[in-house]
């Protein structure tokens, strides 16, 4: 009898240890969203586990589907009734992108084999209901412009807003570009805003963000209702939906750094007179403004279009450089100086938001200056070699001068309006030559033997003068003087901007009156090049071949009309030449080096 309990015991005792296994469940959600973060920072989603079997269970295999999360915490075995915990953590790079991952669990329990976790970042805007056009609740028109009130719900309630639009004066079947305006006023503030727009060819609807009170923030249906009205103005006949840009004022700009995340519609994006508010969720910091999760810091992170920041020197300035740093798009930085003294003019009525949309939606009717790493690394590399240049250009023209004093001697006197024969031979710096009397009328600031120097490289040399030679053997005085002088003149100029530009090498954009200089002198160099070619055909004169053959001894038997003909054709290919020269400059000048990426 005891030897059959016996047995019975083993034989129950086996068949409890074979049936014996580990359990896995999870405790608490199997998704987690670690929702918007800074870059720099890494969240982490936390699951737990439990063995909710009778044996223990070992994790046999654990593994993300993508590179996007990092397994920092991975549970081992796990005893019965026990716990543990898996924490997965986001890699950096993943800050500014929506992305879902699931985690792979591999287990030795026969009953939970297989499960899995996500994590996952979504974005909290239904874009397929922002996109489509609002409904019309009211449309009135208030002095030549529509006051609507369109529908537009808002967490499964019924909500509207209220907008004003307006359009510019056109053509039949032209479109034109549009904006789209967020801010706070009265009816006033909002016409005017509009009819500014329209009246620089600009289709505008602008919203009211409904806050009055600086404490508090910006709303997800503030954000929303932008959206919906840049909805509502793609679907209005003669808009042209690719070349739509948004625009905001105070509150209304940081409005726009989160309009312009969620909607990658926008052409552009304009934030104006926001330093103040970009701190706690719209809220002006001295006002102490309740906290709020729309953050525009790591919404800038998802701004991909043109992006312009508008401020003064008012404004807590650290705040707009942290936001200007977080974007990963072209940005244009617009700082007007403004002291306690300085009248505030609403940035509204101001040009310089106008000139970056005309520049960003490309209507060819104005330009931005562009100081990116194309033109720095160019400034590095052309203000030194343009330093050098001028200097050898200068030598160079010295050195010809000293051929002309020894082969063309009458025509380096004419150069420098030089009379009478002198050893050494002065040059004066202010003359204006009379050939009719054979002197000079007006002769000041002698600089002695300085023309001896620049002729022969001595002071004890004699130079030439124009009385010296026949009348017939005299060339033109004055256009060889003032070609010359002219020529000369230029060259000096050239050295000392060649010399500015390269001690302002690197802060140029700090000196945009120099910068503003350098553009006016692009036609100098033509100037300097025709008074060259001036003076080395008039200064020749009367000879085609000096001292061998006069220029009326090798005139051709041509008729008038034919060389008429032949100058006309010169004049025209070479006016059109010069055209296309001139149109080429202004046109690969407003559009700017090519954007470089920059390794920071």
């Amino acid at each position: 009898m005891k030897r059959t309990g016996v047995i019975f015991f083993l034989f129950f005792a086996t068949v409890a240890v074979v049936t014996a296994a580990g359990r896995l469940e999870i405790v608490g959600p199997d998704t987690v969203d670690v929702g918007a973060f800074e870059p720099g920072e890494r969240p982490s989603a936390v699951f737990r586990f439990k063995n909710a079997g009778d044996a223990p269970l070992r994790f046999t295999h654990v593994v993300s589907t993508c590179r996007c999360l990092e397994l920092v915490t991975v549970p081992g075995q796990l005893p019965p009734g026990k716990s543990a915990e898996l924490v997965a953590r986001v890699r950096q790079e993943q800050a500014d992108e929506a992305f879902s991952s699931t985690v792979l669990i591999e287990t030795d329990s026969p009953e939970t084999p297989y499960t899995h976790v996500t994590v996952k970042r979504a974005s909290p805007w239904n874009r397929t209901s922002l996109y489509r056009p609002p409904e019309i609740l009211q449309d009135a028109m208030t002095n030549g412009l529509q006051l609507l009130s369109l529908r537009t719900p808002h967490d499964g309630k019924p909500a509207y807003l209220p907008a004003f639009m307006g359009f510019p004066k056109r053509n039949k079947g032209e479109v034109s570009p549009g904006i789209v305006l967020g801010g706070e006023g009265c009816l006033d503030d909002f016409i005017r805003r509009i009819q500014f727009w329209n009246a620089r060819g600009f289709a505008a609807i602008a919203v009211d963000l409904a806050h009055r009170d600086d404490r508090r923030p910006v709303s997800r249906q503030a954000v929303e209702g932008v959206v919906r009205a840049h909805s509502f103005l793609r679907a209005q006949p003669g808009v042209d939906t690719n070349r739509i840009g948004v625009a905001g004022i105070a509150r209304g700009g940081y409005a726009v750094c989160l309009a312009a995340a969620v909607d990658e519609r926008f052409a552009f994006a304009i934030s104006i007179d926001a330093g103040r508010f970009l701190g706690d969720g719209g809220t002006a910091p001295d006002k102490g403004g309740e906290a709020d999760p729309l953050r525009s810091a790591p919404a800038l992170q998802l701004v991909r279009m043109p992006f312009l920041w508008m401020d003064s020197t008012a404004s807590p300035l650290p705040l707009l450089q942290d936001h200007y740093r977080r974007a990963k798009t072209p940005q244009t930085l617009c700082i007007r100086y403004r002291d306690a003294n300085t009248p505030w003019q609403p940035g509204e009525d101001r040009e310089e938001p106008v000139v970056f949309a005309r520049h960003a939606v490309r209507d060819g009717t104005s330009g931005l200056p562009s100081f990116g790493a194309a033109l720095r690394r160019g400034r590095r590399i052309a203000a030194p070699f343009a330093l050098v240049f001028a200097l050898l250009t200068a030598l160079a023209g010295h050195q010809q001068g000293q051929v002309v004093a020894q082969c063309q001697p009458a025509k380096l006197a004419a150069m420098e309006s030089h009379w009478q024969a002198e050893a050494p031979a002065p040059m004066y710096a202010l003359v204006w030559p009379d050939q009719e009397n054979g002197k000079n009328s007006v002769q000041a600031i002698k600089i002695p033997g300085l023309l001896t120097f620049m002729a022969h490289n001595d002071f004890s040399t004699e130079v030439k003068g124009l009385s010296d030679f026949p009348k017939e053997d005299i060339p033109p005085v004055l256009p060889s003087f003032l070609s010359f002088r002219l020529m000369v003149g230029l060259g000096g100029l050239f050295i000392l901007l060649a010399f500015a530009a390269f001690l302002k090498r690197k802060d140029l954009a700090s000196a945009p009156f120099f910068a503003r200089l350098l553009t006016w002198c692009i036609p100098l160099p033509y100037i300097a090049i025709f008074a060259g070619w001036m003076l080395a055909e008039v200064g020749r004169q009367p000879w085609i071949v000096y001292g061998l053959m006069r220029t009326a001894d090798g005139v051709s038997p041509v008729l008038p009309q034919n060389i008429a003909v032949s100058l006309a054709a010169f004049i025209v290919i070479y006016g059109v030449l010069g055209l296309i020269d001139i149109a080429l400059l202004i046109k690969y000048s407003r559009k700017g080096p090519e954007a470089v990426k920059e390794e920071e």
